[in-house]
């Protein structure tokens, strides 16, 4: 199946698409896809970020306030500076997805998934489909909600557990990891305190 048409089957019936994908090489096609989300949604991102830049410079023209001018400069030197960093962003974001696969695998295991850590990787790498509309302001945080919808469905359908438990397996990991760093800054407080 093409990229457009996964795409466009994940985001519109996930229920019966995500038992759909590929069975063989299962990282590589998802490492493949995902970093195709991502580079589109970056891309956009800046596309988007080039159209706004002379709504942002026209005050410089009008001559509104020196803040106006900081901003357009701000504008001008962060498109380079993001596009430099394209690549890193892209592979930090690939690494993430492990750690967030490996995390979330062990509360899969936990509650009886019956596939493996490549499984679970596949459910998040396809799960990011939504992000490509990122760039949209006010859609941005629905195409986030939506992602993370379609990570409970990805592992609920690809791991064969229930939907409750699903919800569980992608939620734990970030209470913990939230408590943790929770009492590692109170601990450090109590230190400079006392």
């Amino acid at each position: 199946m093409k990229f457009f048409d996964r795409w466009k089957a994940i985001i519109t019936d996930p229920m019966n698409n995500f038992t759909k994908l590929p069975k063989k090489n299962v990282i590589k096609e998802s490492c493949i896809y995902f970093l195709k989300i991502q580079a589109i949604a970056m891309a956009l991102m800046y596309v988007f970020m080039l159209l706004l830049l002379p709504l942002r410079l026209l005050p410089m023209v009008i001559g509104e306030q020196f803040l106006s001018v900081i901003a357009g400069i701000g504008m001008i030197l962060l498109i380079p500076l993001a596009l430099i960093f394209y690549v890193i962003i892209l592979l930090f974001s690939l690494g993430m997805l492990f750690v967030s696969a490996g995390l979330i695998q062990i509360f899969i295991k936990m509650f009886g998934g019956k596939k493996g850590y490549a499984t679970t990787f596949q459910a998040l790498a396809y799960a990011s489909s939504p992000y490509v509309l990122m760039f949209i302001p006010m859609v941005n945080w629905l195409a986030t909600l939506y992602g993370l919808v379609l990570q409970v469905i990805g592992i609920h359908k690809l791991q064969k557990i229930s939907v409750g438990k699903s919800i569980l397996a992608f939620i734990l990991p970030g209470v913990i990891i939230a408590i943790l760093l929770f009492i590692l800054v109170g601990v450090g407080i109590l230190m400079v305190v006392f």
